[in-house]
C-alpha cells in the first residue's frame, strides 16, 4: 500500500496558520451558534461577553429574590393581621355582650329597690308611680335579655367562623413560610453561582488580547447590558441594526484590529 504524503496546505491548518501564512480562523460555537473563521480574538471576547451575560443575569435574580420574599412577608402579614381581626371582632362581640349583662344586672337591682320602695309608702299615687316605674324598667330588661340572647348567637357564630378560616390563615402563612424558606435557599445558591460567574469572567478576561479587551470594556462601560460584541451582516450593525459606513465595513471585513459601530458603538465582528 503506497502512504499518502500530507500536502503543505493540509499541515499549515493543522498548526493552526493558513497555507498563505496568515493567522487561520477556527470555526467556533459561540451561544450554541456555530460562527465560521472566526478572528481568535473575537473567539475569545465572544466568550468574554458570554460569561459576563451569565454574570449579569445571575445578578439580576439576585436582586429579584428580596423583592420576592417581601412580597411573601406581605402576604403572610395580612393573614396574621385577619386573624387578629376575626379575634378582635369576637372579643368585641363578648365586650357587649357584658355590658348589656351589666346593664341588665343594674336595672334589676332598680326593680328590687322600687319594690321596696312600694312596702314603704303611704300614699297611692305614690305606689302607682313605683309600679310605672317598674314595668318601665322591667320592660327594658326583657329588651335588654332578647339582645343579650342575639350576643350570644353571634358569639357561637364567630367562634366557629373564627376557627374554621384562622385554620385557612395559618395554612397560608405555612405556605408563604416555606416559600420564603426556599428562596433563602435559591439566595444562597445564586450568591455561590455569582461567584463561580465573576471567576469565569476574569479568566476569560486574561485570555483576551489587551486591544480587544480595552475596546470591549470601553463598551461595556457605555453600554451596562449585553450585547456589546455584535455581527456585522449586510453592513448593517447586528446590535443597534443601522447601516455602518463604508470605512468600517472595511475595517471589520479586514478583521484585524477592533472596530466599533459608528452609530452605536458596539464592537462589530464578521460572521
Amino acid at each position: 500500500m503506497t502512504s499518502v504524503k500530507p500536502q503543505p496546505e493540509h499541515i499549515a491548518c493543522q498548526m493552526g496558520k493558513s497555507p498563505e501564512g496568515g493567522i487561520f480562523r477556527f470555526p467556533v460555537r459561540v451561544g450554541g451558534v456555530m460562527v465560521k473563521d472566526v478572528n481568535p480574538a473575537v473567539e475569545k471576547v465572544l466568550a468574554l461577553q458570554e460569561q459576563e451575560a451569565r454574570k449579569l443575569s445571575l445578578e439580576s435574580q439576585l436582586r429579584l429574590i428580596p423583592q420576592e420574599v417581601a412580597k411573601a412577608q406581605s402576604r403572610i402579614d395580612e393573614e396574621k393581621a385577619a386573624i387578629e381581626a376575626d379575634r378582635q371582632r369576637l372579643k368585641q362581640n363578648e365586650v357587649h355582650r357584658l355590658d348589656v349583662d351589666k346593664e341588665m344586672k343594674s336595672l334589676e337591682a332598680q326593680v328590687v329597690k322600687y319594690k321596696t320602695q312600694q312596702m314603704e309608702v303611704k300614699k297611692n299615687d305614690e305606689y302607682q308611680a313605683l309600679t310605672h316605674e317598674i314595668e318601665r324598667t322591667e320592660g327594658q330588661i326583657g329588651e335588654l335579655e332578647e339582645k343579650e340572647i342575639v350576643l350570644l348567637m353571634e358569639q357561637d357564630e364567630l367562634a366557629e367562623s373564627n376557627q374554621t378560616t384562622e385554620t385557612e390563615h395559618q395554612e397560608t402563612i405555612r405556605l408563604f413560610e416555606k416559600e420564603i424558606a426556599r428562596m433563602g435557599e435559591q439566595e444562597a445558591g445564586v450568591k455561590a453561582q455569582i461567584d463561580s460567574a465573576i471567576a469565569a469572567v476574569e479568566a476569560a478576561q486574561a485570555e483576551v488580547p489587551a486591544d480587544w479587551l480595552k475596546a470591549y470594556q470601553r463598551v461595556h462601560q457605555r453600554r451596562p447590558k449585553p450585547q456589546w460584541v455584535v455581527p456585522m451582516e449586510d453592513q448593517h450593525c447586528g446590535g443597534c441594526h443601522l447601516k455602518v459606513s463604508g470605512e468600517v465595513e472595511g475595517q471589520v471585513l479586514t478583521d484585524e484590529k477592533p472596530t466599533h459601530c459608528d452609530s452605536c458603538g458596539r464592537l462589530l465582528y464578521k460572521p
